[in-house]
């Protein structure tokens, strides 16, 4: 009716359904519309002590006044005592693992790079060996999966201590002594023969 009234509703082409569904979700809209435009900010004050130490203490209490905060202040009188504190370990779980539409939005928000580019990378890191299939939406190892990354990392680690055995073995003390050159002056190292 109201709608009629302001000249929104009336015409033929015209039509304005109402629902079970809309009719509550209009009202919260237009409720809330309400309330932000006869909103009106009160300032408050609050009081927060700090240590030696740079600990600051806060506390919840508002003061709708400067004069009532500045008397809390003068309460205190420059000392006061923590009488109790609160902590609480949190557990947090580690994030999931990327999928293809994830690791395109969080390289676009943190890098700005667009999705071609994105998917250009993890393409090549997959040619290499070094990342999964990019294209999977699991966001989950599979124990398949967990047991090739495992015997691939082994086979890494492995491979890097053979390397460093074979440089130790091969080279012997001569890989001493390149170590020592590489970290002399560079206006050293062209008198000193190895």
């Amino acid at each position: 009716m109201k709608l009629q009234e302001l000249g929104y509703l009336g015409e033929k082409d015209k039509k304005f359904s109402v629902g079970r569904v809309q009719t509550p979700i209009v009202s919260l809209i237009v409720e809330n519309d309400l309330a932000i435009d006869s909103f009106e900010p009160k300032p408050f004050w609050k009081v927060e002590l700090s240590d030696d130490a740079g600990t600051i203490f806060k506390n919840n209490t508002k003061f709708e006044t400067l004069e009532s905060a500045q008397e809390a202040l003068k309460v205190l009188g420059g000392y006061s005592v923590v009488q109790s504190i609160q902590s609480e370990n949190k557990a947090v779980s580690a994030p999931n693992l990327y999928h293809l539409t994830s690791l395109q939005s969080e390289m676009s928000k943190k890098y700005h790079f667009d999705s071609a580019y994105t998917l250009e990378i993890a393409q090549k890191l997959y040619q290499k060996g070094v990342t999964s299939y990019p294209r999977t939406d699991h966001k989950l190892i599979t124990l398949m999966n967990l047991n090739t990354w495992l015997n691939t990392l082994t086979i890494i680690k492995l491979s890097w201590i053979l390397k460093l055995i074979y440089l130790t073995l091969s080279h012997g003390r001569s890989m001493c002594k390149i170590n020592r050159w590489n970290t002399m002056p560079s206006s050293q190292r062209k008198t000193r023969q190895t």
